[in-house]
């Protein structure tokens, strides 16, 4: 979290206090907040920290409600959720006024920090590249799988090759810098590596010599490199003026495919050395792949892909029958 992000989290009013525990059912709605669900929801994990599904337990009739968050006001208890894609404030036992009066401050406040946090999150992520290049190049893996996995199912065959060939890249720079730090014994890394600013950048062809002398590639596989880059460039910049049958795209895809998956593989393997050896950058929590991990992974990625949109990453919820609505823009579900 950036310094904006922090300065936007303090000025929140501060005695909410959350609820970690179910607190007895009952209550009904105070007020709607002019707020979207996905908006909200992402907020108050920077204001109060991860969100816990209370209800993970329950198997629901229906999907109109996907998310809710508890707090204590020492007044009674509010609850924050989604309903239908809208954003409501209830409360959990009898509506006193004094309750109310909770429901409408806090709608005010989340009403307010709307206005602002989009431009706050957006200036924390031109900093970040200045600050922390790395996290946005890891980022950038995220978003690119999952447009891949787009560009297959749409048989985009072009975008695909472009999203290998960066890919490749990628894993190739990320390799250089896990095997250099291993060999060197520190997490320093070379930021040319993970940011290009200006004219000065390091090509696909230094970077592929680089791997071979760092000896994260085999031979075999720089000069599988060479002849994949060579029909890379054929196809984007030499469609017009060559023989090149935008058909012979899927067999070369199979190749990009193989040697990204080659590479991956190694890189798995040098980020477990790291944890193992305690040198260089990888850390065990940042191997470890559970909901919580997978649920931040997801926030990542739609960043890089669009980072004016608001996408809350929540656990999916057990349904008793098939769901009505089923899951919206908005959400993006992940297994517990």
């Amino acid at each position: 979290m950036y310094e904006r992000t922090k300065r936007f989290a303090k000025r929140f009013p501060k005695h909410y206090n959350v609820v970690k525990e179910l607190p007895p059912s009952g209550g009904s709605l105070i007020t709607k907040v002019v707020v979207k669900p996905a908006l909200v929801f992402e907020m108050l994990e920077v204001i109060f920290g991860p969100y816990e599904d209370l209800f993970k337990d329950f198997k629901w009739i229906d999907d109109k409600v996907t998310w809710h968050r508890f707090f204590d006001t020492g007044k009674g208890i509010l609850t924050v959720y989604d309903f239908k894609g809208g954003t409501s404030i209830g409360s959990t036992g009898e509506q006193s006024p004094e309750i109310k009066k909770e429901a409408e401050e806090f709608k005010g406040a989340l009403e307010e920090a709307a206005i602002i946090y989009p431009k706050i999150r957006a200036l924390d992520l031109k900093d970040e590249i200045k600050q922390d290049p790395l996290r946005n190049f890891l980022r950038t893996f995220l978003a690119t799988y999952g447009l891949l996995s787009r560009a297959k199912d749409a048989e985009s065959f072009l975008e695909g090759l472009v999203l290998y060939a960066s890919t490749i890249d990628a894993h190739l720079r990320y390799g250089i810098i896990l095997s250099r730090q291993l060999r060197e014994k520190t997490a320093d890394y070379d930021r040319n590596l993970v940011f290009q600013h200006g004219k000065t950048y390091l090509s696909e062809r230094k970077i592929h010599q680089l791997a071979l002398d760092e000896k994260f590639i085999s031979k075999r596989q720089f000069a599988e490199l060479s002849i994949i880059y060579e029909f890379r460039n054929k196809a984007v910049h030499r469609y017009f003026i060559s023989d090149l049958e935008y058909k012979e795209l899927p067999r070369y895809l199979d190749r990009f495919e193989k040697i990204r998956d080659s590479v991956a593989e190694k890189i798995v393997k040098l980020e477990h050395r790291q944890v193992k050896r305690r040198i260089g950058m990888i850390k065990p929590a940042d191997i470890v792949t559970d909901a919580t991990s997978t649920r931040n992974a997801m926030a990542q990625e739609h960043l890089k892909i669009d980072s004016d949109l608001n996408v809350a990453v929540v656990p999916k919820r057990k349904h008793m029958f098939p769901r009505e609505y089923g899951p919206r823009k908005d959400i993006r579900e992940v297994d517990e």
